[in-house]
C-alpha cells in the first residue's frame, strides 16, 4: 500500500479523534487503519517536513525554489495520502471486492447446479477467492464449525448489511441460490441461469455508469491539466514583458514542471481507479518473467545526461545580448530540443526493454485465454464420454498438432503438464494447483482447470456438466470485458488524440508563439529606435521592457519537460482505462505514445520555426522594412 509508513506512524501516535464517515469506509474494505491512524500520521508527517521546508527557505534564501518545492510536496503528499486511502485505494478494493463477488456467485452457482449443498458450494468456492470476501466466507465457515451458526443462512445475516452496501445483486443472487438448493432439478437450473444473467447485467450497468462518468471526468482533466497550462505558457512572454519582476524562472519551473503535472497525475489516478477490472494475467508469477536489472537503468540515465549537455552549456552562457540577438536562432532551438530528445530516448529504452522482454510471455498467456472457451467445450464433450483429464490432454495436443498448431501456447502448456505427470509422482490435481500457475500465470485459466480436475476426481458426469457451465460463464465474462472496452472506446480515442495530436500541437505552438513575440517586439523596438536616431533623439519603451522577457529557450525547455510529463501521465491513464492494471500494456502504451508524440512535436516545432522565421518574419517584415 502506498503511504503505508505514514499510516503506521499515525497508528503508533494517534491523537486525532476518529471520524465515523471514514471509519465506515475503512471497515467496509477491511482496511487495517482507522480514521485516527490516517489523519494523525498525515499531520505528523506534514508538520515535520513543513518545518524542514521553512528551514530550507531560511538557510537557502538565495535559492528559494528548493524550500518552496519541499513545502509544495509536503502539502501534495499530505493530500495524496488522504485521497489515496479514502478514494483511490478504497475504490480499488471495492472493485476487487465486486470482482470477487462475480467470481464467487458464478462458482457457487456451478456447484449448486451439480446438486450440492450451499455450505459445500461456499466452502469449495472460497478456495479460489481472495481479499475481503474470502475472509468473510472464512469467518462464516469457521463459526459454522464451532456451532455458533446452525445454518449458513444465519451466517449470511451478519454480512448482508455489508454486502448490500457493496453489491445488492450479490445478496439477491445468494438468496436465490439458497432457494435453488431446495428446488426440483428443472426449477433449480432455471433459477441458476437467472442468477447468472442478473449478476452479469448488473456488471454491464456498472460498466456503463463508469464509462459515462469517466467521459466527463476525462474532459475536465484534459481541460484543467493540458489546455489551460499550455495557454498560460503562451501568455507568459507577454506577462514577463509588462510585469518583469512577477515571473521568475524558479516560479515557472515550479508551476509548469511540478504543480500542474502533480495535479494531472492525481486526477488521472483517481479517475482510473473506478475501472472494472477483468484482466487476470499475472506475469510476475511465471518462471519466465525477468525483472529488468537495476544496473540497466544506468544506460538511459547516461544517455539523458549526454543529451542535456548542450542545454546546460547554453543556459550557462545566457546573457542579455544573447537573449535579444541570438536567443531565437535555430542553433539554440536545437540545443534545447536535444534535452527533450534525450529524456524521450531514456524513457523509450526502459519501456522498450520491458516490452521486448515480456512480449512473448504476455502473448502466450493471452492466446491461451483466448482459446479457453474452445478448450472447455472439448473437455465437456470428452468428460461426458467418461474420459479422464489425462487422456483428454493427449487428444487436445494431437488435435492442435494435426491442424498445424504445434507451436500454439496451448500445445506447450499441456505438453509440459503431461511431462510433469509422467516424470514425477504428482497427481493431476497437484500439477494443476502447483505447476499450472507457473506455466500459465492466469488466474482465469488456473481457476477453470482446478475446478474441472476437482470434479473429475469425484464424478465424470458432474465434471462434464461443470465444464459446460463454466464455458457459458467464461463467455459471459469475455462479453462483459468486450462491452466495457466498447463503452470506453470514445474516451480512449479522446485521450489518444490528446496525446498524439493535441499535446504536441499546443506544446510546439506555445514555443513558436514565444519566439514570435520576442522576435516581433525586438524588431519593433529596433525599428523605432532607428527612426528616432534619424532625428537625433533617443527611444526607450517606457511601458514594456523587452530586455526583461523570459528567454524563449528557457520557455522551450519548460514546455518540453511539461510536454513529456503530460504524455507519460496520460499514457498511464489510457492504459488503465483500456486494459486495467496490466503492467505490460502500461509499458507498451508509454513506449508507443511517447515516441509518436515526440516525433509529431519535433516536426511541428521545426516546421513552425522555419515557416514563421523565413516566411513571416524575414519576407514580410523584412520587406516592410
Amino acid at each position: 500500500m502506498l503511504f503505508d509508513a505514514i499510516y503506521k506512524l499515525g497508528r503508533q501516535n494517534n491523537f486525532f479523534p476518529r471520524l465515523k464517515s471514514i471509519d465506515e469506509k475503512m471497515e467496509l474494505i477491511a482496511c487495517p487503519y482507522n480514521s485516527s491512524d490516517i489523519i494523525s500520521g498525515i499531520l505528523i508527517f506534514g508538520g515535520v517536513f513543513g518545518l524542514f521546508g521553512f528551514l530550507m527557505l531560511f538557510l537557502l534564501s538565495s535559492i528559494p525554489l528548493i524550500g518552496w518545492v519541499i513545502l509544495f510536496y509536503d502539502v501534495v503528499i499530505m493530500a495524496a495520502a488522504f485521497v489515496y486511502i479514502t478514494s483511490v485505494y478504497y475504490a480499488q478494493r471495492i472493485i476487487d471486492y465486486k470482482e470477487e463477488m462475480l467470481v464467487g456467485i458464478l462458482e457457487i452457482a456451478n456447484y449448486i447446479s451439480l446438486d450440492t449443498s450451499i455450505d459445500y458450494a461456499i466452502q469449495q468456492t472460497n478456495m479460489n477467492l481472495h481479499g475481503v470476501l474470502h475472509d468473510q466466507f472464512e469467518i462464516m465457515l469457521e463459526r459454522i464449525q464451532r456451532k455458533k451458526y446452525k445454518t449458513i443462512g444465519e451466517g449470511f445475516e451478519d454480512f448482508i448489511p455489508i454486502w448490500l452496501k457493496v453489491n445488492p445483486d450479490f445478496v439477491k443472487g445468494l438468496s436465490l441460490l439458497q432457494t435453488a438448493t431446495l428446488s426440483a432439478k428443472e426449477e433449480r437450473e432455471k433459477i441458476i441461469l437467472e442468477v447468472i444473467e442478473t449478476i452479469i447485467v448488473a456488471y454491464h450497468q456498472s460498466g456503463k455508469r463508469f464509462a459515462e462518468e469517466l467521459s466527463s471526468q476525462t474532459q475536465t482533466m484534459i481541460g484543467a491539466g493540458v489546455i489551460f497550462p499550455i495557454m498560460m505558457l503562451m501568455l507568459t512572454p507577454m506577462i514577463s514583458i509588462f510585469m518583469p519582476d512577477f515571473i521568475t524562472l524558479p516560479m515557472l519551473i515550479f508551476i509548469f514542471n511540478i504543480f500542474f503535472p502533480t495535479i494531472l497525475l492525481m486526477m488521472a489516478m483517481q479517475f482510473a481507479a473506478n475501472r472494472v477490472q477483468i484482466s487476470a494475467i499475472q506475469l510476475d508469477r511465471s518462471p519466465d518473467y525477468r525483472r529488468i536489472p537495476t544496473s540497466f537503468y544506468a544506460i538511459p540515465v547516461v544517455i539523458v545526461g549526454i543529451f542535456l549537455i548542450p542545454t546546460i552549456l547554453h543556459f550557462l552562457s545566457l546573457s542579455q545580448v544573447l537573449v535579444i540577438n541570438k536567443e531565437y536562432s535555430f542553433e539554440n532551438v536545437v540545443k534545447i530540443w536535444t534535452s527533450t530528445l534525450g529524456i524521450t530516448i531514456g524513457v523509450g529504452i526502459i519501456s522498450w526493454m520491458y516490452v521486448n522482454t515480456h512480449k512473448k510471455l504476455w502473448q502466450r498467456i493471452h492466446d491461451i485465454e483466448a482459446d479457453l472457451p474452445h478448450l472447455l467445450q472439448v473437455f465437456a464433450t470428452y468428460l461426458s464420454l467418461n474420459r479422464s483429464v489425462e487422456s483428454i490432454m493427449d487428444d487436445v495436443i494431437d488435435d492442435y498438432k494435426k491442424h498445424g498448431l504445434q507451436n500454439h501456447p496451448v500445445t506447450g502448456m499441456f505438453s509440459e503438464m503431461r511431462e510433469r505427470l509422467y516424470r514425477t509422482k504428482d497427481t493431476m490435481m497437484e500439477i494443476v494447483k502447483n505447476v499450472l500457475p507457473t506455466i500459465c500465470p492466469s488466474k482465469r485459466v488456473t481457476s477453470v482447470f482446478d475446478k474441472i480436475v476437482s470434479f473429475s476426481d469425484i464424478d465424470q458426469a458432474s465434471a462434464a456438466k461443470s465444464a459446460k457451465l463454466i464455458r457459458e460463464q467464461t463467455i459471459s465474462i469475455y462479453k462483459l470485458d468486450d462491452y466495457i472496452q466498447t463503452l470506453l472506446a470514445d474516451t480512449g480515442s479522446l485521450v489518444q488524440g490528446t496525446i498524439t495530436i493535441l499535446i504536441p500541437l499546443l506544446a510546439s505552438a506555445s514555443v513558436i508563439m514565444t519566439m514570435a513575440i520576442v522576435m516581433s517586439l525586438t524588431f519593433i523596438e529596433d525599428k523605432l529606435a532607428a527612426i528616432f536616431e534619424l532625428f537625433g533623439g533617443h527611444f526607450e519603451l517606457g511601458l514594456i521592457k523587452v530586455d526583461k522577457i523570459i528567454p524563449p529557450t528557457i520557455l522551450e525547455f519548460v514546455v518540453g519537460i511539461y510536454f513529456l510529463e503530460m504524455v507519460l501521465i496520460l499514457s498511464l491513464f489510457l492504459s488503465n482505462v483500456k486494459h486495467g492494471t496490466d503492467k505490460f500494456k502500461i509499458a507498451e502504451s508509454v513506449l508507443t505514445n511517447t515516441v509518436m508524440a515526440f516525433i509529431i512535436y519535433s516536426s511541428l516545432l521545426l516546421i513552425g520555426y522555419f515557416v514563421f522565421r523565413e516566411f513571416v518574419f524575414v519576407q514580410i517584415l523584412g520587406a516592410a522594412s
